[in-house]
């Protein structure tokens, strides 16, 4: 092999993406959700962790705040269903959660089964702290093999 193809390959595998485990981001999360979502926001984070549900979710479009400007919200029968699946991480079992919503359709995502290991990429959206436990938030996802 060449001297250039060897080096080739390895900035191609050095650039390769990482996938990080769901579980220290859920833990940033929980110790300093403000810190956590200035360090995440609106970042393409590449995830891996253990399926704990999928299924549809009608996502709520209320008024909002748009450019200085209010906009009126949609009907009800405007809201739309999207799949989404949730991740628990692998290591440290726990009631914290990813929830990654897919925007393109992706139905495989609902056909995930519980206890599967999945690799999702996703664009980070918020934090929430629902019944006792942390959610990550992450829109816009792709299920990856």
């Amino acid at each position: 092999m060449r001297r250039w193809q060897a080096l080739a390959l390895v900035a191609w595998f050095g650039c390769a993406p990482t996938w990080a485990p769901v579980g220290p981001m859920l833990l940033e999360g929980r110790d300093n959700d403000l810190a956590a979502t200035s360090k995440y926001r609106s970042k393409e984070l590449r995830l891996t962790g253990v399926v704990v549900s999928t299924g549809q979710k009608k996502i709520e479009h209320g008024s909002g705040r748009t450019e200085d400007r209010w906009v009126e919200s949609p009907a009800m029968e405007a809201d739309v269903p999207y799949p989404f699946v949730q991740l628990r991480d692998a290591e440290h079992p726990s009631q914290d959660v990813l929830v990654c919503y897919f925007t393109d359709g992706e139905l495989q995502a609902t056909k995930l089964t519980p206890g599967a290991t999945a690799r999702v990429r996703g664009f980070f959206l918020q934090y929430s702290v629902t019944g006792g436990h942390m959610e990550a938030v992450l829109n816009h996802c792709s299920l990856d093999p």
